[in-house]
């Protein structure tokens, strides 16, 4: 995959001019501001403190084993077809007593992922974040990378070598719906200036099976604990590691045809828990802080939800 210098300034090749103008400001729909320009992202995502979004107690709150973060669902009969989300790379650490091996996050956008249904798949993209302890050090690798989900024929997830991504760099990624089989995925590290070029992909599928389709039921914005692959066994999950997503999804009643911005209002929300022993602990929860922005990490970290 082709991986592209983004210029400073408003010059630039153009490239970066096309991919910048599609994770920031997508012609389908009415974006949000923080999606108007770099530097707007780049100030919004930027850690700080912020208040809880006033509609937070009303919001419904769902468990998970290995997710946490924000699911939405299109109105009006209609499917989501973009997804758009920015975050700062995270700078998780063993946990405390940890023992030697793995410990390890990822966050991401995704399409598909939360509903239930025959042939449901899940086209994703962003970063992972790798706790390596080994006796008294810990080494912290991050990596960018994407990965198409599907009940069957679920491919390795694929990183982005050539793309480096490092604690505090700011993501911008994007998944935009061509047809019921295919996907544009769209990535790009702000502050290295580096954007891989948009490319498609079409769902994997057994070999003489159907191939699922992508329905647009949900899009969400994801903290996760994913499994050693290709078996069902968790990671190790580390300590810290807040992401804080702006993002919006596009909904239309076909791809192609035109869309209309939806955020994160009335967004269902999932913690992330673990079963002990005696007790369930939750490992991370989120939070909104506005229409188009959520937190996610340890409950101690961001507050209560």
């Amino acid at each position: 995959m082709v991986v592209t210098l983004l210029l400073a300034g408003g010059a630039g090749p153009p490239i970066r001019r096309a991919v910048l103008a599609r994770l920031l400001a997508p012609d389908t729909a009415t974006v949000p501001a923080e999606f108007s320009a770099a530097g707007a992202a780049l100030a919004d995502v930027a850690p700080q403190a912020a208040a809880p979004f006033a509609s937070q107690s009303a919001t419904t709150r769902l468990v998970s084993r290995n997710w946490s973060g924000a699911s939405i669902t299109p109105r009006q009969a209609r499917r989501f077809t973009e997804i758009y989300g920015a975050w700062r790379v995270p700078r998780p650490v063993a946990p405390d007593g940890a023992p030697d091996g793995d410990y390890r996050s990822v966050a991401f956008i995704g399409l598909d992922g939360q509903r239930r249904y025959r042939d449901a798949t899940l086209p994703q993209i962003g970063t992972a974040h790798t706790v390596r302890v080994a006796g008294p050090h810990a080494t912290l690798v991050t990596e960018a990378w994407w990965q198409w989900w599907t009940p069957d024929a679920t491919p390795r997830p694929q990183v982005f070598r050539r793309l480096p991504v490092r604690p505090g760099d700011l993501i911008l990624c994007g998944l935009v719906v061509l047809d019921p089989t295919r996907v544009r995925f769209l990535i790009c590290n702000a502050t290295a200036g580096l954007a891989v070029e948009p490319f498609e992909r079409t769902v994997p599928a057994p070999c003489g099976a159907a191939a699922p389709t992508v329905s647009g039921a949900t899009a969400e914005w994801v903290l996760e604990r994913p499994s050693i692959f290709p078996t069902p066994r968790l990671f190790g999950f580390p300590a810290g590691g807040a992401v804080r997503f702006t993002g919006f999804a596009v909904s239309a009643a076909a791809p192609g045809q035109p869309g209309r911005h939806e955020s994160l209002v009335g967004a269902r929300l999932i913690d992330l828990v673990a079963a002990g022993r005696r007790r369930v602990a939750t490992l991370a929860a989120p939070r909104r802080l506005g229409p188009h922005r959520v937190e996610i990490g340890p409950p101690r970290e961001i507050g209560p939800p």
